[in-house]
């Protein structure tokens, strides 16, 4: 008899049901206790009956058949039998011969509020076959029996606190063994401490010896771990104790450490408090930015304290789009448990990752019934106390005790699968292989292979246990099932289809006779590679249409499974069967769809198996591109791989994360290139690949991460070795799309038309940037080179982007004043971007620095190599504007204000050295970045701190520009007594009407109240020498009470009142200044001039 239904189901007031789809002959009935995996077939398949025992009363609806034409008549007899399940197996035999009960309905009623209930018949519509074949049973769409002897009960049942069956609170046994008083804190205190990232270690250094150290470096960083392995007490640890370590730490991290010491240290972070957490992860996320610490990053975010200091400062740059995803999933997963939402899916997944049970019972504390959760779940959490019991150095006889209940629940293959997959954890295996339970490593190893064993169907005992061997058709029945479902996909479930694909694996990476799988497949008219190759299309397929479905993740992972078993068998069949040139591109694409699949942000997939699927892809790839020492493909068609990694990498879908699908076809593109480069006609072959492929390759190159980008560059570099011109045509590609994006984006006075091109334009030019400067300084130098022809289209790229905040053409802009051997056409670029960068309020005073190293960029460069030399006075007039917002400083600093002002000028000489200007004709070149008003501030700068022919020199350029006021010729000045007769008493006046404020610049009053000379510039001969030299002790007020210095609005005028017992007539002579330039009579307004004070004075007002 076949096997016609078999499924767990849940009780509703003590009643379940089962309904056929058309009347069966049933023959039996068998009952599957807890946690068994009874079918060799379901390798996941686990049965569940809560309670282990009670009493059950089975009804059947039984139906008599129709004869001839009749139709069926319904029937409300009901056959009555009641069972007594005393937690075995059960096996209800009905009438296997007769086969006089007939039914579709079958009614099950009882105290249970699971069964998992596997019912045995046929099908009473269709003529019983007394030779059918047990390959025919495989179409039923339900899974085929194999019978499996159960194992034996023991003589001496487990008492209800020791059997793994009956467990209720998961903590309750490992409370036991720690005596009394202990509580649930205990038994996570105790598992936070074993169950840590590495054994314990026989050094004994604390943290105050470490602090002590002088020698700082990687033997230090060992210490430290070593010192951090186990948790320590925040309480512990002093704030004077926190600030040295984050200084010790910073100073190591400096030094380069190598990632493996760092990736060790984020491990041990996990099981510390958030105190040490929260003040070293953000030290080594800001200062490591190797993307080999990412997956031991990712392993840790599973720790709520670890997931909290990622969020606070960032996730690190260049990180990789799943393992992002996954992060951000770890830190949702802990809000929501917090809030009271349980995920176990989530908490099974990542259980023995260091510190993470343990976290997670803290956050649950009371609050959560543990007693309500799966077996299989309070099955893990009750290994993980026992093993952590079991490692315990300092509680020898209860650490016995636990090892001793490990081993006798080894009898149970749910334990055994536990302890199994806890065991792959090197925490967990290092621990156990250090402590005095480290037999209980082989039993487990030696019960997990007797169990994969049984599975497959080979003869083993274990513990009991016993198998069958497969039949003898198994090889002919896979071969049958999988090419009928490679046509035609399984309706309701993948079990089967995955048992045959295991089956195929299990004898295709075993035997070295690979005939007897061809022949199995020959017989059906079909080739075993093609037949597993239209799987893995069809399981890809549908996941990437199951992956939006978040409402069940069941199918989802079915279908990676099956996934991950056709990869696998193709590893071993493709290097011997090959693969037809046809189906090579579907692969490729296939196995693109699956990564983008496991790398969506969906709740179907969860990205736990992403990393091994990704190695199993990549593994698949190596094999199929097989290049021979003479540059030929081993496998036809393989010459397609890269033009198709290309085009999936610039496929777009809607509802898809693009940079998914890009990291995805980049990481087997990685693989692809990554060879053997020895062999020259090797490296040709796959230069004139590249070759042909440039153009969708530089578009891949610009959207990809730092970290995979540089790894392909380098690869390229490998390939290239500067003979086939690669990497230069790239190169040139980049910096031409730069200036044809410009042209698209468009400017007007430095300001974005459109903010969103404008930022994804900026991206662009990031991304080409970083391609450039991945390529190492020296290639860059090598660039800069005068004559070489990637020079002066460098210059065009930058030309386009000198006035945006980019970073790296800052760098770029940096290298080039460096060189002093940089090719000309660069220079002047590269003083432009330099003087945007500086000449900002974010840059602080640093153009004062920079502009004496940016003149002699300019010396001695024809006007035939600037290529945009208005755009290099835009900047030089930007310099200009900004300078005046330095006054203060300036003038404080008189001595460095004057060279600044001085290389201001000589710079905006040399750039005006660029235009024509013939006979002296006016050319009124507009400058966007200097205005009217900020030229003049400039003006009464250089007016004040420089000499008078400086002044006239910066008058005579600032005349070529179209400013307005400043580019009219002055006319001459009149007599000096007339001007002074006619215009002081209006300076006075509006002098006494201006508001007063306070002074900003700086007394030259020393600190013990002397006075101190005006500076050297201040006492040459200009024409505010005399005032300067009568009223020192104010600085420079006084000069701005003149027309010229006026124009400097800047600065408010002061309170500061100066009277002087001086009559108009002194002030005349002893204050006037050689020349003032007349604003003629006409534009003076007549105003009285104000009355006298006593003693013929009157009061001068300085601003």
């Amino acid at each position: 008899m076949s096997l016609i239904f078999l499924s767990t189901l849940a009780s509703t007031n003590s009643l379940a049901a089962v309904r056929f789809s058309r009347p069966v002959h049933v023959s039996s009935l068998r009952i599957i206790p807890s946690s068994l995996a009874p079918f060799p077939s379901l390798a996941d398949f686990s049965s569940e009956t809560e309670p282990a025992s009670f009493s059950l009363d089975v009804f059947f609806n039984w139906q008599t058949l129709p004869s001839g034409n009749e139709k069926p008549r319904p029937s409300n007899v009901l056959l009555h039998s009641t069972l007594q399940n005393a937690g075995n197996e059960l096996q209800y035999e009905i009438d296997s011969s007769e086969e006089v009960l007939v039914t579709r309905l079958l009614i099950l009623k009882g105290a249970f509020s699971s069964i998992t209930l596997a019912v045995y018949g046929r099908d009473a519509s269709e003529p019983k076959k007394e030779d059918e074949l047990e390959m025919e049973e495989s179409y039923i769409p339900a899974p085929t029996y194999v019978p499996v002897p159960l194992p034996e009960p023991l003589t001496t049942p487990l008492p209800a606190d020791l059997d793994p069956s009956r467990i209720t609170d998961p903590l309750t046994l490992c409370r036991r063994l720690l005596g009394a008083g202990s509580a649930n804190a205990d038994v996570i205190s105790l598992m936070r401490r074993n169950l840590n990232a590495f054994p314990p270690s026989s050094n004994n250094t604390t943290l105050d010896q470490l602090l002590s150290s002088y020698e700082i470096g990687d033997d230090w960083m060992r210490e430290l771990i070593q010192a951090l392995q186990r948790p320590i007490n925040p309480s512990d640890v002093t704030s004077e104790a926190l600030q040295n370590i984050e200084e010790h730490l910073l100073e190591c991290i400096t030094q380069s450490l190598p990632a493996e010491l760092i990736g060790q240290l984020i491990s041990v972070l996990s099981v510390q408090s958030s105190v040490l957490v929260d003040s070293l992860l953000p030290l080594i996320l800001e200062s490591a930015t190797d993307p080999s610490i990412y997956p031991t990053l990712l392993e840790a975010s599973a720790n709520d304290n670890i997931s909290d200091s990622i969020r606070h400062v960032k996730f690190p740059p260049g990180l990789d789009p799943a393992i992002y995803h996954q992060m951000n999933q770890n830190a949702h997963m802990w809000e929501a448990l917090r809030e009271g939402e349980t995920d176990l899916s989530w908490i099974t997944a990542n259980m023995w990752l260091p510190g993470f049970l343990p976290s997670i019972l803290e956050v649950l504390g009371d609050t959560e019934d543990l007693s309500a959760w799966p077996l299989n779940a309070k099955l893990a959490i009750s290994v993980a106390s026992l093993l952590a019991l079991a490692t315990d150095s300092d509680n020898d006889i209860a650490a016995m005790k636990a090892a001793a209940i490990l081993e006798l629940w080894l009898a149970n293959t749910t334990v055994v699968e536990v302890l199994h997959e806890a065991l792959e954890h090197q925490n967990i295996q290092e621990n156990l292989s250090s402590s005095p339970a480290r037999s209980l490593l082989e039993k487990v190893h030696s019960v997990a292979v007797s169990l994969s064993n049984q599975r497959n169907g080979t003869s083993s005992s274990i513990n009991g246990h016993g198998g069958t061997s497969v039949p003898s058709g198994d090889l002919d029945m896979a071969a049958e099932y999988l090419t009928l479902a490679s046509k035609r996909w399984p309706a309701k479930s993948t079990q089967q289809l995955q048992a045959y694909l295991q089956t195929l694996y299990t004898r295709v990476a075993a035997d070295r006779d690979s005939r007897p799988i061809t022949h199995a497949f020959w017989r059906r008219n079909t080739s075993a590679v093609q037949c597993i190759i239209l799987l893995l299309l069809d399981a890809t397929r549908r996941l990437s249409d199951q992956n939006w479905e978040l409402s069940d993740a069941t199918s989802a992972r079915d279908l990676v499974a099956t996934a991950l078993l056709t990869v696998r068998i193709l590893h071993h069949m493709v290097p011997e069967f090959g693969i037809l040139s046809g189906m090579v591109p579907l692969v490729i694409r296939a196995l693109v769809s699956l990564l983008i699949s496991l790398r969506q942000p969906t709740y179907a997939t969860r990205y736990a198996t992403e990393p091994t699927i990704r190695a199993e892809c990549e593994r698949l790839v190596e094999l199929i591109s097989d290049v021979d020492d003479d540059g030929i493909f081993v496998h036809s068609g393989a010459d397609v791989i890269l033009p198709v990694l290309l085009q999936e990498s610039l496929r777009w879908d809607e509802g898809i994360d693009p940079m998914s699908r890009i990291s995805a076809s980049a990481d087997l593109l990685i693989v692809l290139l990554n060879v053997d480069h020895s062999s020259k006609a090797r490296s040709q072959a796959w230069a004139n690949q590249l070759i042909h492929e440039l153009p969708m390759l530089h578009f891949l190159l610009i959207a990809l991460d730092g970290s995979r980008l540089r790894q392909i560059v380098d690869i390229i570099c490998d390939i290239d070795d500067g003979e086939f011109g690669i990497v230069d045509w790239l190169v040139l590609e980049r910096l031409a799309s730069i200036e044809q994006e410009a042209s698209v984006v468009g400017t007007e006075y430095g300001q974005p038309t459109n903010q969103v091109s404008t930022a994804f334009f900026n991206f662009r030019v990031e991304r080409s940037l970083e391609f450039m400067t991945s390529l190492g300084l020296p290639q860059l130098d090598a660039y800069m080179e005068p004559g070489h022809p990637i020079a002066p289209a460098m210059a065009k790229g930058l030309w386009e982007i000198w006035d945006r905040p980019i970073k790296l053409s800052n760098s770029l802009a940096e290298q080039i004043l460096s060189r002093s051997t940089a090719d000309d056409t660069l220079r002047p670029v590269a003083v432009a971007i330099l003087i945007a960068t500086n000449s900002t309020s974010e840059a602080g005073n640093a153009i004062i620095d920079v502009l004496p190293k940016l003149v002699p960029l300019l010396n001695g460069l024809e006007s035939s190599v600037v290529q945009k030399e208005e755009q290099l006075l835009r900047a030089v007039g930007a310099a200009i504007a900004f300078l005046p917002e330095l006054e203060e400083q300036i003038t404080v600093e008189w001595q460095r204000g004057e060279v600044t002002l001085e290389f201001a000028i000589t710079l905006l000489q040399t750039t005006l050295g660029f235009f024509p200007n013939t006979d002296g004709v006016i050319t009124g070149i507009p400058v966007p970045t200097l205005s009217e008003g900020t030229a003049a501030r400039f003006k009464g700068l250089v007016e004040v701190l420089l000499d008078a022919e400086r002044a006239l020199t910066l008058t005579k350029l600032l005349t070529r520009l179209s400013l307005p006021l400043i580019s009219t010729p002055l006319p001459e000045p009149a007599s000096s007594s007339l001007l002074i007769g006619s215009a002081l008493p209006t300076l006075v006046q509006a002098e006494v009407a201006r508001p007063p404020s306070t002074p900003l610049s700086r007394p030259l009053s020393g600190l013990d109240g002397g006075v101190k000379t005006a500076p050297p510039s201040a006492r040459k001969s200009s024409p505010l020498a005399s005032l300067a030299k009568n009223y020192s002790n104010n600085d420079f007020r006084e000069l701005r009470t003149l027309p010229q210095a006026r124009l400097n609005t800047s600065r408010p005028p002061s309170r500061h009142v100066d009277d002087f017992e001086h009559t108009v007539e002194e002030a005349v002579t002893t204050s006037m200044p050689s020349a003032i330039p007349t604003l003629g009579s006409a534009a003076l307004p007549s105003i009285p001039v104000p009355g006298v004070l006593p003693g013929g004075g009157m009061p001068f007002y300085t601003g």
